[in-house]
């Protein structure tokens, strides 16, 4: 037992030792240390686009769409039917015809022989209303002197009564050839009108479309054989917003710009001027429907569909920004020192990216056009690049 205690104390001793100064030294090495003072966190800059702040008068254009069309066509046909007898050169589409030009003929043969059969019925009614007007004449003379010799007591009134009936067969067989007379007239006029509804004439100055007549063919009155287009009364008709169309008054004679496409690439653009306004509005359009005649030198022809760009409202002392300004409704952030400031503002419109604000901007302030997600109060901003306003 003895010699197991002495031989602890021998082996154990020196381990104490050892781990003694292994304690010792360790605290000394974490005492004398040198302490590291943290840095702190450098912040987040987002980089942003920003726009100048400036208010001014805007008038801002919009765009729609319509269709040309012109303002005055026709559909032609003739007034009665028959058969084509004549063809002008000039009835084919797309050819420009003058008011009054014939464009085409039927066979009038029967309707000649309609009006010379009517024109020697009136005469022979007009020689009838001689002969009885002649008979009137004697049958009035008669009367006067049966009466005259009734009264002298040598006629009786049997002979009186006879010649005062004479007098009214006469005179009522008179007015009936009077009244056959005028209706033989009127059927002059409609002879005289089926030979003049047989020619086709153009009604006013216009490109001819729709050609179909032929010669020989048979036609009736009821079916269009060409249609005929005013190229000088161009128009295209347009949707606006209800804000615009109520000022419809003021919009009268405003200047609009046409632009018609083919994909992406630009066929022709013209210039119209606003003639008037749709007198009804269509709920299920929106707004009001105005309409614009095009200038003379148009390219664009009828049928085409069309950009119509014109100028809506007028508003007073706005700021003119990106869209991407806007945050949120009702709010945009100017850039103060390096850091997001806040500033509230009523929207007043967009168009085309664009919006308009008024609110607690001051003019010459850098205004944040870059969406971010957090953007708040105090976020730290470079400005990157910097647009002039529009």
């Amino acid at each position: 037992m003895l010699s197991f205690l002495l031989k602890l104390l021998v082996r154990g001793v020196p381990a104490l030792l050892v781990l003694a100064l292994f304690v010792w030294g360790f605290n000394w090495l974490m005492a004398t240390r040198p302490v590291v003072e943290p840095e702190p966190g450098q912040p987040q800059i987002w980089p942003v686009t920003t726009v100048l702040a400036a208010v001014r008068d805007a008038a801002p254009s919009q765009i729609v769409y319509g269709t040309v069309r012109a303002a005055r066509e026709a559909d032609l046909r003739f007034g009665v039917a028959g058969e084509v007898s004549f063809v002008a050169e000039q009835m084919r589409d797309g050819v420009a015809v003058k008011k009054g030009a014939e464009l085409a003929r039927l066979d009038t043969v029967r309707y000649r022989l309609a009006l010379e059969e009517v024109t020697a019925q009136i005469e022979g009614e007009m020689m009838n209303i001689a002969a009885l007007e002649r008979q009137t004449e004697l049958r009035w003379r008669t009367l006067e002197r049966t009466g005259k010799m009734v009264a002298r007591k040598v006629a009786s009134d049997a002979a009186l009564d006879e010649a005062e009936l004479g007098l009214s067969v006469t005179a009522n067989q008179l007015d009936q050839a009077r009244s056959r007379l005028a209706q033989l007239k009127v059927a002059e006029r409609s002879r005289k009108q089926d030979l003049t509804d047989a020619r086709l004439t153009a009604p006013f100055d216009g490109v001819l479309a729709g050609v179909g007549v032929a010669l020989g063919q048979r036609v009736s009155n009821a079916a269009p054989v060409a249609r005929l287009v005013d190229m000088g009364s161009l128009e295209v008709s347009f949707v606006v917003e209800a804000q615009t169309y109520a000022r419809a008054a003021e919009m009268i004679g405003r200047p609009v710009d046409l632009i018609w496409r083919s994909g992406k690439a630009v066929v022709a653009s013209s210039s119209a001027t606003i003639a008037r306004a749709e007198a009804l509005v269509d709920k299920s359009e929106g707004g009001g429907r105005l309409y614009a005649e095009l200038s003379a030198d148009s390219l664009i022809p009828p049928g085409a569909f069309v950009e119509v760009v014109y100028v809506g409202q007028i508003f007073e002392r706005v700021f003119e920004l990106p869209e991407e300004a806007l945050n949120g409704t009702d709010k945009v952030f100017a850039v103060i020192d390096g850091k997001a400031s806040p500033r509230q503002v009523q929207l007043v419109t967009r168009r085309d990216g664009r919006i308009f604000v008024r609110g607690e901007l001051q003019e010459g302030e850098q205004i944040i056009a870059t969406r971010l997600p957090g953007l708040g109060d105090g976020t730290f901003v470079q400005s990157i690049s910097s647009q002039e306003p529009s």
